[in-house]
């Protein structure tokens, strides 16, 4: 399918956010108690990933933020709906993998995952 200009431009800036978050560029936070929803602020404004459902899995929904805090921008995985409608013709949106994959880093980011289960790990590791 022919994407739009919108949904490159967020599929730039998802890659751009997920790449920072690798490197350890960016600071994401958990914007409320069910952990499901990742906020990164930028001098220019803010983005939030979030799984859409509170499950912390698909639909995932990337939203930008201006400096105001004024949303301006969201778009939300899915698929592409066929003229049948089967499940087996629906073809998925390009960007879903990528906000996947941004969702767990942001995630992971902010609940400081990694660090946790090695303290974890080391702890059990400790004789008694």
């Amino acid at each position: 399918m022919t994407i739009g200009h919108t949904e490159e431009r967020m599929m730039a800036l998802a890659q751009s956010a997920l790449a920072a978050t690798n490197d350890g560029r960016v600071n994401w936070t958990s914007v409320d108690d069910t952990a499901t929803a990742f906020k990164a602020d930028q001098i220019a404004g803010s983005v939030l990933i979030e799984s859409v459902d509170r499950d912390g899995v698909f639909p995932y929904s990337l939203s930008v933020f201006d400096s105001g805090g004024r949303k301006v921008e969201s778009l939300k995985t899915g698929w592409y709906v066929s003229e049948t409608d089967f499940e087996d013709d629906r073809e998925a949106f390009e960007w879903n993998d990528l906000f996947k994959a941004l969702y767990e880093a942001a995630r992971g980011h902010a609940l400081n995952i990694d660090t946790v289960i090695n303290s974890l790990i080391n702890d059990f590791d400790i004789p008694f």
